[in-house]
């Protein structure tokens, strides 16, 4: 999925980050603060950023969540949960 969002992404200038457990919180965080349009992220490490203060929801304009692969969903955080810190804006 961060493929397609890293192609598609950079046609338009748009960076792109992928974070995930198992790899280390140094790059990720580190390209968050220089400054992100897209994360694509397994439920636990964006739960693990978010609880770190290095990621942010504050500015999010949209948010898609996944259940491919099925195997990435079975962590504490629920998509729900996830989807329940994204704050919900008026038109």
């Amino acid at each position: 999925m961060h493929a397609d969002f890293e192609y598609m992404g950079a046609a338009c200038g748009l960076a792109t980050l992928c974070v995930y457990g198992g790899s280390p919180y140094g790059p990720q965080e580190g390209a968050l603060r220089r400054g992100t349009d897209v994360v694509v992220g397994t439920p636990g490490r964006v739960k693990d950023l978010l609880e770190k203060g290095s990621l942010k929801l504050d500015k999010v304009r949209h948010a898609f969540c996944s259940p491919q692969p099925s195997g990435m969903l079975i962590f504490y955080l629920t998509v729900g949960e996830l989807c329940a810190l994204v704050p919900l804006k008026a038109a």
